[in-house]
């Protein structure tokens, strides 16, 4: 498996959420950029798991304490929800 296979990518956000439910900010911070520039990547903006990858993000960015990014965050992640509201889950790539 590459570093970009949907397995791989799954294994890094699930990581960054251990480490962040640990305090882990910094080296979660690392990971979940790692995974959410993956999936974008491999699945698309508005694929299910790249859009969850951006909610886990935007928590631990509230987290730690960085209003301005989490505003431009809570708007990306506002725009792709509308997107999945619209076109429903069947038009994304598995």
């Amino acid at each position: 498996l590459g570093d970009r296979h949907p397995h791989v990518l799954l294994y890094l956000n699930g990581m960054a959420r251990l480490l962040h439910k640990e305090g882990n900010l910094e080296e979660s911070r690392v990971l979940f950029e790692k995974a959410f520039a993956g999936r974008r990547e491999v699945l698309g903006d508005h694929h299910p798991d790249t859009v969850k990858s951006l909610e886990d993000f935007l928590e631990l960015v509230r987290d730690m304490d960085n209003e301005k990014e989490a505003r431009k965050l809570e708007a990306k992640l506002g725009s792709l929800k509308v997107c999945h509201e619209l076109f429903g889950r069947k038009d994304f790539a598995e």
